[in-house]
């Protein structure tokens, strides 16, 4: 038999009714503007965080946590080294619609950056450290913050044009001590520029003060085996209050590329003394955010560390 009239009205209405409460419910989840979504919701900083996402920083901290520790702790196989960034995996994952994906060149693939605003207070200061000729992740960053970029050995045709037109300030800087291990007029980043060109070098806490900045929201550097030196005499050294909320850096293992890193700046920075050094950094309070192993040379991967879990310091 075939459903009564009656019926089929019945079953009409009921299914009004379903659709106008799923709309209904769907419009109500969509934050008004400047609120914070619900899954990053919090009345007051929360110590040690709660929550969706930190139930997935849990689970990954504590697998990521116990591989690094025991590879940072003992010899590793020399296999292992094929991959020295193996033992350093993605703890503290964030879902996409938190985070800004910014593509660059050279091979490092897409960087994920958490947006600002769950990690920047009322300023938002960026550095952008070793720029070369591109300003693709300063411009970007530039949308939210603001950006210092610097390159002592960036063209300045070049570079000075486009940071001017992205509103990034720009130093015609190198950060470090000194002029060591590599003859920097030697590099490939200097050829064909003026010989009568100074390069000068200040220490990253001399750059700071220089422009009277207190804190760093993001550093950001890709200085081709030099970052050894700043995480050991800079990074690492500072005051716990003085520390970026924010680490994105490329780091160059032993064997990397002759081309672009001098083979002294990285000898016996194996995958044991990765693993330290992220040991290191997970002792301060950062945690990996993204990792993207370079596509040209497996010795060579990009980071973005995050200090103290983003959803701590979001009210």
């Amino acid at each position: 038999t075939f459903p009564s009239a009656a019926m089929n009205r019945t079953i009409q209405s009921l299914t009004v009714l379903i659709l106008t409460g799923s709309l209904l419910l769907i419009v109500l989840s969509i934050p008004r503007a400047g609120q914070i979504p619900t899954l990053f919701a919090r009345t007051a900083p929360l110590s040690p965080p709660a929550g969706v996402l930190d139930r997935l920083y849990n689970t990954a901290e504590s697998k990521s946590f116990l591989l690094l520790k025991t590879a940072a702790s003992s010899s590793l196989d020399p296999s292992v080294d094929d991959d020295p960034f193996a033992a350093v995996n993605v703890a503290a994952p964030l879902p996409r619609e938190f985070t800004v994906t910014i593509s660059e060149h050279r091979g490092s693939g897409d960087r994920r950056m958490p947006l600002p605003k769950y990690f920047a207070g009322a300023e938002c200061l960026v550095y952008g450290i070793g720029i070369s000729d591109s300003i693709v992740f300063e411009s970007e960053m530039a949308r939210f913050c603001k950006v210092v970029a610097m390159d002592c050995t960036s063209p300045m045709e070049v570079v000075g044009p486009a940071a001017e037109k992205a509103g990034v300030a720009f130093r015609p800087w190198c950060v470090g001590k000194e002029k060591k291990l590599m003859n920097i007029d030697e590099s490939r980043y200097t050829k064909g520029q003026s010989e009568d060109r100074v390069y000068e070098f200040y220490g990253l806490l001399e750059i700071m003060g220089k422009l009277g900045h207190e804190e760093l929201t993001v550093l950001k550097f890709d200085i081709e085996g030099f970052e050894w030196s700043l995480f050991e005499e800079e990074i690492l050294m500072m005051d716990s209050v003085r520390l970026p909320a924010v680490l994105v850096f490329e780091l160059h293992a032993e064997g990397s590329n002759g081309l672009y890193v001098s083979p002294e700046l990285v000898e016996g920075r194996d995958g044991l003394a990765v693993n330290q050094l992220f040991l290191k950094l997970w002792g301060l309070g950062y945690r990996t955010v993204s990792k993207n192993v370079n596509r040209g040379d497996p010795k060579c991967a990009d980071f973005v560390l995050i200090r103290n879990h983003i959803s701590a310091s979001i009210e």
